[in-house]
């Protein structure tokens, strides 16, 4: 191993560590809440006696997205929960990272996308994916990261395993294989745009893209978020075009870091072509959020959507390689606070992400549970209840039950089955009491405790 390979792997394994140790920080002090949890049971669900992609916030996920990567996630999670999920993640990201390092170490554009952009500061934000903390699209970006450099080195084989990954995490990963398809043929093997090779792998992608939509439609029996979403009679015209205009735009300044680099290693052809070929990922993304309006926090700027998107632009930067062409290249150092600086104003600006107020909050919230007395009673219960019973907790508590069967306390409708034990504080009492004719009571500390009649 050279130098530069032995410095650049140990501030890789720094930088893992940080991730690592902060995720686990702020998951132990209950940061994460609802969608975490619904991934951990539909990894492992299918493995502890239920129905494959069924879970208890949502029920049956088939009719909701094609969330067909999840289940192999199980081996990860069936017995660690939560953790599995980061692990596993984790593993991903240090895969490609290694594999990177042991092919693509050699220019300063590498050293920039490696550290500025795959392990910066944007990175960070997918892989803490606060509040909710995680989603199978945030696999994302290490898979694509991996897929791409097989196929910049030509392991078509290898390369295809990761594709199918990604086609297996959402029904949209199928749209970034079509972008990462159209830059290998358009970069590598120097095809025109409307040349036969392209042709045909962007119609099989189209069939693959609509197969899975069916799929979505055929499980939910015509209710499906898409429908929703694309109801939008109480929506003006004007607002759904200023919802566009904005979200549009706040993709490319999202981008700017990566398109950034695009305009000074590669000529300007570049940036529109990663631009054209995002558009189908950009609009599926927008028109999922859709769904929410008039909420639009979670439309094209949220992590799990915006990770596709700059999924789309590494992986053009991966297959274009270095350019020896360049007039104009970054000191290695510069660069990178440039490029990380970039990346915190974005998410202050358009997100009132502050990554180190969102770090630093975690001695708040360790003093509060430190002083909480119920926090303590109900980690004792959790430690005293089998991992096989079905729980209902108020959301501040679930990061303690994330091995149990956890049922929503605000989604009791969805529960696969009736609780085992419920657990809620006094102000909980509107849903608890739903229980109190099946279940044997007792309080503590403030916590009442409804256990099943056996």
């Amino acid at each position: 191993m050279n130098r530069k390979f032995k410095i650049s792997f140990i501030a890789a394994i720094s930088i893992f560590a940080i991730w690592l140790l902060l995720k686990l920080l702020k998951f132990n002090l209950g940061f994460y809440y609802s969608d975490l949890y619904s991934h951990i049971q539909l990894s492992n669900f299918w493995l502890r006696g239920e129905d494959l992609l069924n879970e208890n916030r949502y029920g049956d996920n088939k009719g909701l997205h094609n969330y067909y990567l999840n289940p192999v996630l199980g081996i990860f999670t069936y017995w660690s929960g939560a953790y599995g999920l980061f692990f596993a993640h984790l593993g991903l990201i240090f895969l490609g990272t290694w594999q990177w390092l042991r092919y693509h170490n050699k220019t300063k554009l590498d050293t920039l996308l490696l550290f500025a952009l795959f392990l910066g500061p944007m990175a960070y934000w997918f892989w803490d994916n606060r509040p909710y903390g995680w989603h199978a699209e945030l696999l994302y970006f290490p898979l694509v990261f991996l897929c791409a450099q097989n196929l910049k080195r030509a392991n078509l084989k290898i390369a295809i395993v990761w594709a199918i990954c990604i086609l297996l995490v959402r029904e949209d990963g199928i749209l970034l294989i079509w972008a990462l398809g159209i830059g290998f043929l358009l970069i590598d093997k120097k095809s025109k745009p409307l040349s036969k090779e392209i042709v045909f792998f962007s119609l099989g992608c189209l069939v693959l893209f609509i197969a899975g939509i069916v799929l979505i439609e055929h499980f939910s029996v015509g209710a499906s978020r898409l429908n929703k979403a694309l109801t939008l009679e109480a929506i003006g015209d004007a607002e759904i075009f200023k919802n566009l205009a904005f979200n549009f735009g706040g993709y490319l300044l999202f981008a700017l870091p990566l398109f950034l680099l695009l305009l000074i290693y590669y000529p300007i052809k570049y940036t529109f072509i990663t631009i054209i070929i995002s558009l189908p990922i950009f609009f599926g993304a927008w028109v999922s959020g859709l769904y929410y309006l008039p909420d639009t926090y979670h439309s094209v700027l949220w992590q799990p959507r915006m990770i596709a998107l700059w999924s789309v632009a590494l992986g053009q930067l991966v297959l274009l390689g270095d350019s020896k062409n360049a007039t104009f290249r970054l000191p290695i150092s510069l660069g990178i606070v440039l490029l990380w600086g970039l990346q915190f104003i974005t998410l202050v600006v358009l997100r009132q992400h502050n990554l180190f107020t969102m770090t630093t909050d975690i001695l708040r919230e360790g003093k509060i549970y430190s002083q909480d007395k119920r926090y303590a009673v109900v980690k004792q219960i959790a430690k005293s209840t089998p991992h096989e019973a079905f729980v209902v907790v108020p959301y501040e508590y679930f990061h303690l039950f994330h091995k149990h069967k956890i049922i929503w306390p605000d989604h009791l409708e969805n529960a696969l089955h009736q609780p085992d034990l419920i657990v809620a504080r006094e102000e909980d009492s509107a849903w608890s009491k739903a229980y109190e004719s099946m279940h044997i009571t007792a309080e503590k500390e403030g916590i009442i405790i409804r256990r099943k009649v056996k």
